[in-house]
């Protein structure tokens, strides 16, 4: 009886060890393709932007609007305040091209929902190269911290197989770095318990899993994420001083607040739902401003103010519009979704 047990124990060993050996090996493989990691904050590397000099800039002003920026990223504005300048020699801002033109931002409030963040993840982070990780889920759980804010991230890795994992930790913002930092406190390999002890054998953390990624606003050392938010948005590009951060859990979303060292400006426009412009040269479709004086209002304000910055004029023909005295426009403006 023993010598039959030894018979089928034997080979069982046999191919734990080895698959064992060949999870190693794959592990190997990206510790050998990574580096070590230091505890030092990443510089992210930006593009510096050449603004066009002689129209100046044109002022922004926002409130209560969601922008789709593209039909999969959108945008909750409640309020901002900010500076569009032309990109090249021509100071006529372009609003038709978003690779135009840069918005800097002066003050402001913008959400981000969970599911915008996602798709972020899975088709900007990771878009290029799915072969590590792939069905990236983020969720805000309930909390009544303001510093440091839970995080959960789930998903699939590539560990020859592809294994499910969940992401426990905590994001928040770095004042001194100006970067939004994911802390990941705890890494679960569901349906595998042998997964998470072969990571800790070999040394393996997120920024091994994840060195492949190259999209431009994140990079990842040890177990923590390093994001610029606003450089992994599609253009126009953004710049902006962030002052705080904070979350919705019934609604899954991220609020990231904006600061200037300046002089907050005043809002004199009456109206609960708008987007206007003023000063500089700015030029869309067929009309071109100098100064810019244009003010879009929502046509239902009972809701907020949605705006495709791509598709726009889609709803611009279904819009009505009158002259000011001054010469301005003002045109009041439907729901993209209507």
């Amino acid at each position: 009886m023993n010598m039959h047990k030894k018979r089928f124990l034997l080979p069982g060993f046999f191919l734990a060890g080895f698959a064992t050996a060949i999870g190693g090996l794959f592990l190997y493989h990206f510790l050998e393709r990574s580096f070590l990691a230091s505890d030092k904050t990443p510089p992210l590397q930006e593009k510096k932007a050449i603004y066009a000099t002689g129209g100046g800039p044109v002022n922004l002003k926002i409130s209560g609007m969601l922008i789709r920026v593209t039909p999969q990223i959108q945008l909750y504005v409640d309020s901002l305040h900010a500076q569009i300048f032309s990109v090249g020699k021509n100071p006529t801002v372009f609003l038709d091209d978003p690779t135009a033109y840069s918005v800097r931002i002066q003050e402001g409030n913008v959400r981000i929902s969970g599911r915008t963040m996602e798709y972020i993840f899975n088709s900007v982070v990771f878009g290029k190269d799915q072969n590590l990780v792939r069905n990236i889920t983020i969720q805000f759980p309930e909390t009544s911290q303001k510093k440091s804010i839970p995080i959960r991230i789930k998903g699939e890795m590539n560990m020859v197989v592809w294994i499910p994992f969940l992401l426990e930790g905590r994001i928040f913002f770095d004042k001194l770095s100006g970067f939004i930092v994911v802390e990941i406190l705890n890494i679960n390999t569901m349906g595998n318990p042998y997964a998470g002890n072969i990571m800790e054998q070999f040394g393996m953390n997120i920024e091994v899993l994840m060195a492949k990624s190259t999209a431009k606003g994140i990079q990842f050392k040890k177990n923590r994420f390093f994001i610029s938010p606003l450089a992994l948005l599609p253009p126009p590009s953004m710049e902006g001083k962030i002052l705080q951060l904070a979350t919705n859990a019934e609604e899954n979303s991220m609020s990231i607040s904006f600061s200037s060292s300046g002089k907050s400006p005043q809002n004199r426009i009456k109206g609960k739902n708008f987007l206007s412009l003023s000063g500089g040269s700015s030029a869309f479709g067929n009309i071109r401003m100098s100064p810019a004086d244009l003010l879009l209002l929502d046509a239902d304000p009972s809701d907020e103010f949605d705006f495709s910055l791509r598709d726009y004029r889609q709803a611009l023909v279904k819009s009505t519009s009158r002259i000011k005295d001054s010469g301005g426009v003002i045109v009041l403006f439907p729901d993209y979704s209507d």
